[in-house]
């Protein structure tokens, strides 16, 4: 499991690493700028725009996922398990968050399509010991 993080984390490094522009030194503002974008060309309402740039920052995975896709999986993955009465402890889930990324023709059914996907990793998130039940709810 540790390995295959390794592996997506030195995959990104030698992408940012190698690639050319003005973006190389400063990979975090290159990542804002896309999860910008992707959040413009995305099925996600406006409204939920803020609340996940302030959530990826403020769980400091904002340094953890540079891709835009992994990052607002992450979100909306913490977001459900949430709402059901779990935190979601993305280091021990095995996932790449972007399996959750709410991706659709309209946000209801892409929030379907990732919830689908989030069901369907359950079962080995819980055998990783990721979900922690949140006694604080």
């Amino acid at each position: 499991m540790m390995e295959v993080a390794q592996t997506i984390v030195d995959q990104v490094l030698e992408e940012v690493q190698t690639t050319e522009g003005p973006g190389v030194e400063n990979p975090l503002g290159v990542a804002e700028q896309a999860l910008q974008e992707t959040l413009a060309a995305s099925v996600i309402p406006s409204e939920y725009w803020s609340e996940i740039v302030s959530w990826i920052s403020s769980t400091g995975l904002d340094i953890v996922y540079l891709d835009s896709h992994d990052r607002i999986g992450a979100w909306w993955a913490a977001k459900e398990v949430r709402s059901m009465g779990y935190t979601l402890n993305f280091t021990k889930s095995g996932k790449v968050p972007s399996e959750w990324f709410p991706d659709g023709a309209h946000w209801e059914e892409a929030e379907a399509e990732a919830r689908y996907r989030l069901v369907a990793s359950w079962e080995s998130l819980v055998l990783n010991g990721a979900l922690e039940k949140d006694e604080s709810l």
